[in-house]
């Protein structure tokens, strides 16, 4: 089949800030002493007024701490193997914000947002040696100094911008993204879109490994030349499972060539299609699709994407089926680096493996969307994405942001939306009640319409718990009374935020929150100290203890909140040790309450947030470094697929009237007869065993059951630490414990 030739541009640049807008000026619109330096897009320009760059990067990378517009410029030769009717198109990866490109003085177009791939047709603009110029505008969108409700932001940036978990100085922009020559003959392929399904999965206790389905494929081909138009074009579609060279299904089509863009749709049917899972639930299938393009017989393009068959359903509230499985989300909020351009294979390959290890089957990209490398090891790996769009807080809510929102979700879908791995949409993260009834609504709908392989979520939501009403436009904290509104009004499913022991009331009060506000919980967490050998590496080492709250404050540490839940500390060593301990205790806490209520009715919590995108003091569980805090192991224990749970009344036991109930649950697709569950207390020193026991039960596949009260009486009060772990076989398949008190 075609091999779609690329050519990388990417190298050493020209680069030079253009804070006053001046470069698209002509000699006419400047006074004389600054005639001479207009139209930066020309070749006649004086380049030593240009410093070098790295594309890609972002432009802060190379020491630029700006924002506004800037402009590139390279040269490149026309390359040397083009054929007769050969076609040169320029494709841009990812530039962000605005962008603007020449060719040889020919402005060929613009493009909004940072995270979509475009590109334009070269081919009639190539000379012997060619000058490609962009010009990039990456405004500031708010005064991140300034706090952020009534704020409205006006560009979809999301947490790459002003995030509590990032750093506040920085807006990223430039060219951050590959930028390559793609060759073709006379036919090109501009856009391939895959939209695997199934029919209807029945709900099932065991997970199906194969069922039929159809791909259905939208290809949009360029126009053709007009002297080419009485060519005989062909498509040919072959289908391979992923890394395997036999050929499993493949079909032909003649087509004409028309003058204008065309789609054509195509389709492939299997009897059976073996499905995607998350890695818990069973494999992660995957398939590729070459999609080839042919003219007289001759290749003119190809392209190539990855792809699974899986079904994603959401019934009644948020409840949820993969593949017919009922599915609960054990999840994460992520953002890899705040300089994307940073980011490789091998580093998503290393985060993909940290997420699997912390036990986790889903990862939310909080309010941005991540390289496409990222979502293929999603892919790979087995891990479910809750995908925001790159929203957060309060945006602007007028009419013309809703229309440049659209487009770019439209390019989204086109671009990332073969992954299986992305099963969820969310259009909002603490979106104000006028985003959400406006610009949420707009792209719930559009996302509906164009990708029915995927739940389509308006929002994800930050509930005020002081009882107020909050200002529609301004604030993104909603009344309570919103839920039941918005349930009603626009068939939106409850999914909330809870701070619990950080940013209101203590642990324990989460038990009093209604259940019915618990279906999906998007955020919970707590802050924590890196590492005292990472704190040095961005701490002046004059400010570390005690502490200049000035430096840690400006590295995303609350110690407000912070210290409302922690004594003061006498050291530095004390306060890591103390900070961490805290994070790991809340994880806990939380992380066991939401799974203690599986399906009863929660479907799902992703804790806030998995990694530092930069080096800073965060809810984080693993640092900049990727380095794991005791919160890390906390999250990985309390969140394995088969975990032994107590139901423990806030830690304080008096004798054996208040005996903590024991819960199993188990998140796997198979069931486990006769386990062993042992126990043990052990006094302050964790050294005598004070008292022990067991219980031999079966868990249900899938399930959560209460067995029983742990047997215990103790001749003295005083702290202990209960360990407990699930036997099976002579193996241990999982283990836990707890710090108690008796009275």
């Amino acid at each position: 089949m075609a091999q779609n030739k690329k050519i990388d541009l990417g190298g050493n640049w020209l680069f030079r800030q253009d804070p006053e807008r001046m470069g698209e000026h002509y000699r006419g619109q400047l006074d004389i002493p600054w005639q001479y330096d207009a139209r930066w897009m020309n070749w006649a320009q004086d380049e030593r007024q240009w410093t070098s760059i790295r594309v890609p990067s972002c432009w802060q990378e190379s020491g630029h701490a700006y924002n506004g517009a800037a402009w590139y410029r390279t040269t490149f030769p026309t390359p040397i193997e083009l054929e007769k009717d050969a076609r040169v198109w320029l494709q841009f990866n990812g530039i962000d914000y605005f962008a603007d490109i020449w060719l040889n003085e020919r402005y060929l177009g613009s493009h909004e947002g940072y995270f979509s791939a475009f590109e334009f047709e070269a081919t009639p603009y190539l000379a012997s040696d060619n000058l490609l110029v962009a010009r990039v505008d990456a405004p500031n969108d708010i005064n991140a100094k300034e706090a952020q409700p009534g704020q409205l932001k006006g560009m979809l940036k999301g947490a790459l911008q002003r995030w509590d978990v990032n750093n506040p100085q920085v807006n990223p922009g430039g060219i951050w993204n590959d930028v390559t020559i793609r060759l073709t003959g006379p036919g090109a392929i501009r856009n391939l879109q895959l939209t695997p399904l199934m029919l209807d999965l029945p709900e099932s206790d065991s997970p199906a490994e194969t069922a039929p389905a159809t791909l259905y494929i939208n290809l949009t081909l360029a126009g053709f030349q007009q002297n080419q138009i009485s060519r005989n074009a062909k498509l040919n579609v072959r289908l391979r499972k992923l890394d395997e060279p036999t050929i499993i299904a493949e079909t032909s089509q003649s087509i004409p060539a028309l003058p204008t863009e065309q789609t054509w749709p195509l389709q492939i049917e299997l009897d059976e299609a073996e499905l995607w899972y998350t890695w818990d639930l069973g494999e992660p299938n995957l398939y590729t699709v070459e999609v080839a393009l042919e003219i007289d017989g001759k290749p003119s393009d190809e392209v190539e994407k990855t792809f699974g068959f899986r079904q994603i359903d959401r019934t009644s509230g948020w409840e949820t089926y993969l593949n017919g499985i009922r599915f609960f989300q054990r999840g994460a909020n992520y953002l890899s680096d705040q300089y994307l351009s940073s980011m490789t294979i091998d580093r998503y390959r290393q985060d993909v493996e940290l997420l699997r290890e912390a036990n986790l089957n889903t990862v939310h990209p909080f309010a941005v969307v991540e390289k496409q490398e990222f979502y293929e090891q999603c892919d790979r790996q087995g891990i479910l994405v809750y995908q925001d769009f790159p929203m957060w807080l309060t945006m602007s809510n007028q009419s013309d942001l809703v229309r440049r929102a659209n487009i770019q979700l439209e390019e989204l879908i086109d671009q990332f939306g073969h992954h299986p791995s992305i099963g969820i949409w969310n259009f909002g993260s603490q979106p104000s009640v006028a985003n959400f009834e406006k610009l949420g609504a707009s792209l719930v709908q559009t996302a509906r319409r164009l990708d029915p392989s995927r739940i389509a979520h308006q929002a994800n939501s930050m509930i005020d718990r002081h009882g107020r009403e909050m200002h529609p436009l301004d604030d993104y904290k909603w009344h309570r009374k919103r839920l039941d509104e918005f349930q009603a009004k626009y068939d939106w499913r409850v999914d909330t935020h809870q701070y619990f022991g950080w940013y209101w009331g203590d642990l324990p009060l989460l038990k009093n929150v209604s259940l019915d506000d618990l279906q999906l919980i998007t955020e919970y967490g707590a802050q924590a100290l890196p590492d005292e050998g990472m704190l040095r590496k961005f701490i002046p080492e004059d400010a570390l203890f005690p502490p200049a709250w000035p430096y840690y404050a400006q590295r995303c540490f609350q110690p407000d909140m912070q210290y409302d839940y922690i004594p003061p500390s006498e050291n530095l060593d004390q306060m890591i040790t103390d900070s961490q301990a805290y994070q790991a205790r809340f994880i806990q806490y939380h992380t066991e309450y939401y799974r203690r209520h599986k399906f009863a009715p929660t479907n799902g919590a992703h804790y806030f947030c998995f990694n530092d995108c930069w080096p800073a003091i965060t809810w984080s569980v693993v640092d900049y470094e990727r380095q794991r805090k005791p919160g890390f192991h906390a999250l990985r224990q309390s969140m394995a697929p088969l975990q032994i749970l107590l139901d423990y009344p806030d830690e304080c036991f008096a004798g054996q009237d208040n005996a903590p109930t024991v819960w199993v649950v188990n998140d796997f697709p198979n069931a486990y007869q006769n386990l062993v569950v042992k126990w043990k207390a052990l006094a302050q020193n964790e050294k005598a065993i004070v008292a022990q026991g067991e219980l031999v039960i079966d868990a249900k596949a899938n399930s959560l059951a209460r067995i029983g009260q742990l047997d215990y009486s103790f001749e003295q009060a005083g702290k202990f630490t209960v360990k407990t772990e699930i036997w099976f076989d002579d193996s241990v398949l999982a283990e836990n414990s707890y710090q108690l008190k008796v009275d």
